[in-house]
C-alpha cells in the first residue's frame, strides 16, 4: 500500500475507503476476485462426519431462489465478530418515526448528508458511538449521547502518541520489554519466562506492573484532560487501562474532539443512564429526561456467534464456538466450555501464576447487559491457539478453521501470521502438530486444557472486553505471534540484536518475508527432517536390528519362528480347513508372545525412551522395531498365506496384549493413526544395513514364490533409493520458481527484451515481420490445450514460424487422440477428470494473469512498450502502459475463459 497508488499518506491514519480500495486491488492483482461469490449468504455448513471429511455449504445469491450446495474439503470461516449487529427493541420504537440504525449503516447512512435531522440520539460509549458524535456535532446537528449506567462506561481512547517521549500508542503494545508488564497465561513463548515471573511471581515484580499500568493510564487521562469540564469528565473510562482489550481506541479526528464538546454551542450533551422507551420523535430516560430526536442510532455491539448455521445440530460444541452452557448430561460428552473440571483447573493456574488478577477492580457494580445481549449464557470460544477446533473429529480431517475473530493492536500482522499458520496446518506442515496428539490420548487431553487455559484467561485479564467472548488483547499480541512461529518452526526474534529486540517496537516490516521464510525453510528442512526422523539419517531409512533394548530382542525372534508357518505352497480352498488353521497360528503366536516377551519390561523401556523425546534410542533401532511389530501384527491379523476368505470375512481381530500395546507408540513417534503397517515399516525398514530383508514370508516355499517376493519388495526399495536424488530436485525446483527470485525491475530490462525480434524481410514479395518468443510456445501448454481438446492460441501460419515440426506433430496426435469430446454419458467419472485438470489450468491461467502483468508494467524509460512475443506494442509515446498491454491482458482473459 503505497502513496502513488492509495489515498494514504505516510504518518497518517489510513482510512476504512482506502482499505477497502487496496483489498480490491489486491483482489484482482493475485486472481482471486473471480473466485469471490458476492451477495451470496451461506445458508448452512454440513460437516461430513468421514475419514476425509469436508463440509457441504449451501448458498445462496441475491437475484436467485434457488440455494445451491458446494462441497469444500476444507473450511475457514472469516465472518469476523462484525457480521450481526445487535439490534435491541425498545418499547414504543414503532411510534419513533425517525430512522433508527446500527452503527453498522452509519457509512451508506452519512453518505446522504445530515438532511432535515436537527437532533439525534446516539447510544452506546465505543468508538462508533465516539464517530457518530465527531461527524453529526460538526455537522451542526444537536446530539444526545447516551451512556449506560449499567453498561461498561466510556472507551478509553487515546490520542496516537503517548508518553513524555510521544511514542505511537500501538507500538508501544508491540515493544516486547513492555510486553513483560502484562499478565500473559502464553508469554513464555517469548523465550523470557524469567523475566515475567519476577514481573508477576515476586511482590516487587507486581508493584513495578501496577506502577506501568497506573502511569500509562495517568497519561492519557491527563493528555485528554477529562477533569477539565464537567461534560469531558464523563468521559473518563470507569476500567483501570490494564484490563482493556480491543475496545482501547485512537483518536483519530482532525478537529479537537474533547473541544466540540466543550464547546459553547452546546451542541453535544452527554447523559449517563438508561432508556426507557421511546415515542414519536423522543427518546425517553429513566430519570424522566426526554430527549427530542429525528434520528435514534445504536451503538449496541454485534452478536457473539458466527453467521452460519452449522449441521449436525450441536456441533457447535465440538468445533468450539459460542454455544448455549450445557448442564451435566451422561448421555454425551460436554464441549469444552461447559467442564467445569477443566475450567477450575484453568482458573487455579491462571490465579496461581497471576496473583494480580485475583483483585480485579469493579467497574460497574450496577453492570447489566442488555437483553437477549448477555455473553456469560454462552460459552466462550474454546479454539486451540484461537484457530481451529480442538476436537479429534476436526484435527483428524484438519479440515476447519476459523479467523479474523480476534481483536488486539497488530490486526495486520496477526492476520498475516495465522493465515500462514493454517495454511500450514491444513497441509500438515506445522513443526508442532496439534493433529498428531490424536494418536495419544493423553496428548488429546493437554491440548484440550492448553486450549481451555489460553481461552479461560480472557475471563481474568480483560473481562469487559473478552470475558465470554473472542479473544480479545493488546499487550499480548507478541508473545502471541512469538507462540505461531515456534508452531511453523521459525525464529520469532526479528530485531537482529538483544537490545534492538527488546527496545525497537515490532510492526508489520519485520514480518514482510515471514510466508518466503517458511517455505524456503519448509522445502529443504522438511526433507531433511523426514531424512533425520523416519530416515534416521538416511533414505531409504537406515535400520538397525542388532543394538536393540534387550525388553525388546524376543520380539525378533519370535516373528523369525512364525513366520515359516504362515505360508502354504497351494493355496487353500477349504474354509473349515482354513479356519482351524488361522486359529491354531495366532494361538501359537500367542504363546510365543506370552512366553518371551516381558510385557511391562517392554513398556518400560518405551515409556522411557518416549519421555526422553525419543533420543535416547537411536532412530535406525526405533525403524528395526517399527518393522518387527508391524509384519508381526499382519502375519496375526492373515496367519495364513496366500490369504484366505476366512480371515477377509473378519471385521475385527483383538490382538495380543504384546503387540496391541506397544504400537500407541510407534504411531506417535512416526505421526500416523492407522492399526496397520505401512510402506516404511512392512518395506523400507524390511531391509538391514547389508541391504538384506530381514523378514521373509515365502523363504520355505517353492523358488519361484520366494523370488517372486524378493523381486517385488526389491523393486520398491530401490524405487525410493533412487527417488532420494529427486525429491532434493523437487525442493530445488520449488526454491527457485519463486516470483521473488525474478526481479521485476531487471527481468523487464534485462532479460524479456532480448528474447524478442520484431524485424523482417521480404519472402516472395510480401514484408514478414517476425515476433519473438512467447509464452505460448511452452510445449507443456500446447500439450494440455490439445489432451482437453481446447483450441490452440497460435495459429496454423504461427505454428509453422515457430513451433518445431514434432512439437506440432506430437500436439496434433495428441489432439487427435482426445477421447474427451467423445465420452458418453455412461463416462461421468472419466468427463469429471478432464474438468478437474481443466480447471486446475484455468486457475494456473489466473495466476499468471496476475502474475506477469506488474512484470510488465514496470517504467523502462528507455525503450518501448513491449513484450519479448511482440517486440513493439507502440512507438507512440503518449500510449500508457495500461492502454499498450490491454490486447494482451485480453488474450490473457480470452485463454482463461476458453479453458473450460
Amino acid at each position: 500500500m503505497t502513496s502513488d497508488k492509495f489515498d494514504v499518506k505516510e504518518g497518517e491514519h489510513i482510512s476504512g475507503y482506502a482499505i477497502n480500495a487496496y483489498l480490491k486491488a489486491y483482489a484482482q492483482s493475485f486472481g482471486i476476485a473471480e473466485f469471490v461469490r458476492l451477495q451470496t449468504v451461506v445458508l448452512t455448513a454440513e460437516h461430513q462426519d468421514t475419514e476425509e471429511g469436508g463440509w457441504v455449504l449451501t448458498v445462496k445469491s441475491s437475484g436467485s431462489d434457488t440455494p445451491v450446495q458446494i462441497f469444500a474439503r476444507r473450511l475457514i470461516v472469516a465472518t469476523g465478530i462484525l457480521s450481526e449487529p445487535f439490534l435491541p427493541r425498545f418499547k414504543g420504537q414503532d411510534t419513533f418515526g425517525g430512522m433508527i440504525f446500527h452503527t453498522r449503516d452509519f457509512p451508506q447512512i452519512v453518505s446522504k448528508g445530515v438532511g432535515e435531522v436537527k437532533a439525534v440520539t446516539i447510544l452506546g460509549s465505543g468508538k462508533s458511538s465516539w464517530d457518530a458524535v465527531y461527524h453529526y456535532a460538526t455537522a451542526g446537528v444537536k446530539v444526545n449521547w447516551v451512556i449506560r449506567s449499567t453498561g461498561y462506561g466510556p472507551v478509553w481512547m487515546s490520542p496516537p502518541f503517548v508518553t513524555p517521549f510521544k511514542r505511537w500508542i500501538e507500538k508501544l503494545a508491540n515493544t516486547r520489554f513492555l510486553t513483560w508488564f502484562s499478565p500473559c497465561i502464553w508469554g513464555s513463548a517469548d523465550g523470557y519466562d524469567g523475566i515475567r515471573k519476577f514481573y508477576h511471581a515476586t511482590a516487587l515484580g507486581r508493584f513495578l506492573v501496577n506502577q506501568f499500568w497506573k502511569i500509562l493510564g495517568n497519561d492519557v487521562i491527563q493528555l485528554n484532560k477529562y477533569d477539565s469540564h464537567p461534560k469531558t469528565a464523563k468521559l473518563k473510562p470507569w476500567l483501570d487501562v490494564m484490563y482493556v482489550g480491543g475496545s482501547f481506541s485512537i483518536l483519530n479526528y482532525e478537529k479537537d474532539f474533547f473541544e466540540l464538546i466543550k464547546s459553547d454551542n452546546n451542541l453535544v450533551d452527554i447523559h449517563i443512564g438508561e432508556i426507557t422507551s421511546l415515542s414519536p420523535g423522543r427518546v425517553h430516560l429513566g430519570d424522566g429526561t426526554i430527549l427530542e430526536s429525528d434520528a435514534f442510532i445504536l451503538n449496541t455491539g454485534w452478536g457473539h456467534v458466527p453467521s452460519v448455521k452449522f449441521l449436525p445440530q450441536g456441533i457447535e460444541k465440538e468445533l468450539g464456538i459460542p454455544h448455549a452452557l450445557e448442564t451435566a448430561s451422561p448421555s454425551s460428552e460436554p464441549g469444552l466450555g461447559s467442564q467445569t473440571s477443566l475450567l477450575e483447573r484453568a482458573d487455579d493456574e491462571i490465579l496461581r501464576r497471576f496473583p494480580i488478577l485475583k483483585t480485579l477492580r469493579v467497574w460497574n457494580k450496577s453492570f447489566t447487559p442488555l437483553p437477549d445481549h448477555d455473553p456469560s449464557k454462552l460459552t466462550p470460544y474454546m479454539l486451540y491457539r484461537f484457530l481451529i477446533p480442538a476436537s479429534p473429529r476436526f484435527l483428524r480431517p484438519r479440515d476447519t478453521a476459523f479467523i479474523g475473530h480476534q481483536s488486539n493492536l497488530s490486526t495486520v500482522i496477526t492476520s498475516h501470521i495465522t493465515a500462514l499458520w493454517i495454511s500450514a496446518y491444513f497441509s500438515g506442515q506445522l513443526a508442532r502438530d496439534p493433529s498428531a496428539a490424536i494418536a495419544n490420548p493423553e496428548a488429546t487431553k493437554q491440548l484440550q486444557y492448553e486450549t481451555v487455559l489460553h481461552n479461560r484467561f480472557g475471563k481474568w485479564r480483560y473481562p469487559a472486553d473478552w470475558g465470554n467472548r473472542a479473544p480479545n488483547f493488546n499487550f499480548d499480541a507478541i508473545p502471541y505471534l512469538d507462540l505461531l512461529q515456534h508452531d511453523l518452526g521459525l525464529s520469532p526474534y526479528r530485531k537482529g540484536g538483544m537490545l534492538a529486540e527488546m527496545t525497537d517496537p515490532y510492526g508489520p516490516e519485520d514480518y514482510r518475508n515471514i510466508t518466503k521464510e517458511w517455505l524456503e525453510a519448509h522445502n529443504g528442512d522438511q526433507l531433511t527432517h523426514n531424512n533425520s526422523r523416519d530416515g534416521a539419517g538416511d533414505w531409504p531409512p537406515r535400520v538397525n536390528y542388532k543394538s536393540w533394548p534387550t525388553a525388546l530382542l524376543p520380539y525378533q525372534k519370535i516373528l523369525l519362528e512364525v513366520l515359516p508357518s504362515l505360508a502354504t505352497p497351494v493355496p487353500s480352498l477349504d474354509a473349515a480347513a482354513d479356519a482351524k488353521r488361522i486359529g491354531g497360528f495366532r494361538r501359537s503366536m500367542t504363546r510365543l508372545l506370552q512366553e518371551n516377551v516381558h510385557l511391562p519390561s517392554a513398556i518400560k523401556v518405551l515409556n522411557e525412551i518416549e519421555t526422553e523425546e525419543w533420543e535416547c534410542l537411536s532412530g535406525a533401532v526405533l525403524n528395526g522395531f517399527f518393522s518387527c511389530i508391524a509384519l508381526s501384527r499382519h502375519a496375526y491379523r492373515w496367519a495364513l498365506m496366500p490369504v484366505v476368505k476366512v480371515a477377509q470375512l473378519e471385521d475385527a481381530v483383538d490382538l495380543p496384549a504384546e503387540l496391541e500395546l506397544p504400537w500407541p507408540y510407534l504411531q506417535r513417534y512416526f505421526g500416523f493413526t492407522a492399526d496397520s503397517g505401512n510402506h516404511t515399516s512392512n518395506v523400507l525398514s524390511n531391509f538391514d544395513e547389508d541391504g538384506v530383508r530381514a523378514f521373509t514370508f515365502n523363504s520355505t516355499l517353492p523358488v519361484d514364490i520366494h523370488s517372486t517376493e524378493e523381486g517385488f519388495f526389491r523393486l520398491l526399495h530401490d524405487i525410493e533409493s533412487m527417488g532420494f536424488d529427486i525429491f532434493y530436485e523437487i525442493v530445488e525446483a520449488i526454491t527457485s520458481m519463486r516470483e521473488a527470485r525474478i526481479s521485476r525491475k531487471f527481468w523487464l530490462s534485462y532479460v524479456q527484451g532480448f528474447h524478442g525480434w520484431g524485424v523482417g524481410r521480404h519472402i516472395n514479395g510480401n514484408f514478414i515481420r517476425f515476433n519473438g518468443v512467447s509464452g505460448n510456445h511452452i510445449l507443456l501448454f500446447q500439450v494440455l490445450d490439445a489432451f482437453l481438446g481446447l483450441e490452440r492460441y497460435l495459429s496454423d501460419e504461427d505454428m509453422v514460424l515457430y513451433i518445431p515440426l514434432h512439437q506440432r506433430l506430437l500436439c496434433e496426435t495428441i489432439k487427435k487422440h482426445s477421447i474427451r469430446k467423445q465420452l458418453g454419458t455412461s463416462d461421468v467419472r472419466i468427463a469429471k477428470e478432464f474438468d478437474n485438470i481443466a480447471k486446475k489450468l484455468r486457475t494456473y491461467r489466473a495466476a499468471h494473469r496476475a502474475k506477469v502483468m506488474p512484470y510488465l508494467k514496470q517504467p523502462a524509460p528507455e525503450r518501448f512498450h513491449m513484450t519479448a512475443g511482440k517486440s513493439v506494442l507502440t512507438t507512440d509515446l503518449n500510449v500508457s502502459i495500461d492502454e499498450a498491454t490491454a490486447p494482451l491482458e485480453k488474450m490473457l482473459v480470452t485463454r482463461f475463459n476458453d479453458t473450460v
